[in-house]
């Protein structure tokens, strides 16, 4: 938290970006795991964060289309899932913590696809969003190699 702080104080915007592989969504207790592994890490870090589900485009077209649900998921959809594939003696346990996960509605995911632009310019401008950097900033351009200003050197003519 001191090294976060210290950066702001230094005009430097800093944001922790939780990377969960998509892989997880094929057992509904591997994601609920790293669900709770994403809410820890949000807690413990107290930064602005974002949660990005990798590796989509290795998930099958079935799979892709059931996405959606998967990105901002609710109680019921993760209890209905955990029900039909868990263990049962680890049923109360799987249920309570969707319950948990639902009360907090912090986890939501954005999905990335490395072979998509469009998903890598989404996941860019959720990020920009977060650190909340405004279009209308003016970007830095590169200094003049022939004028180095900060050094009071330049190449003599």
């Amino acid at each position: 938290k001191q090294w976060y702080q210290r950066r702001v104080r230094g005009g430097i915007r800093v944001c922790a970006v939780y990377l969960l592989d998509s892989q997880f969504l094929v057992e509904p207790s591997k994601f609920i795991a790293g669900m709770c592994s994403a809410l820890s890490a949000m807690v413990q870090l107290q930064v602005p964060h974002i949660n990005v589900l990798t590796k989509v485009d290795l998930l099958s077209a079935r799979d892709r289309d059931n996405l959606d649900r998967w990105l901002d998921p609710s109680q019921l959809i993760m209890e209905g899932c955990v029900s039909r594939t868990a263990n049962k003696r680890h049923a109360r346990l799987s249920n309570a913590l969707c319950r948990l996960l639902d009360d907090y509605s912090l986890v939501h995911f954005v999905p990335l696809n490395i072979s998509d632009e469009d998903s890598i310019g989404d996941l860019c401008l959720q990020i920009d969003l977060m650190l909340q950097i405004s279009e209308e900033a003016e970007p830095r351009g590169m200094r003049d190699p022939e004028i180095d200003t900060e050094s009071g050197f330049g190449d003599e003519v």
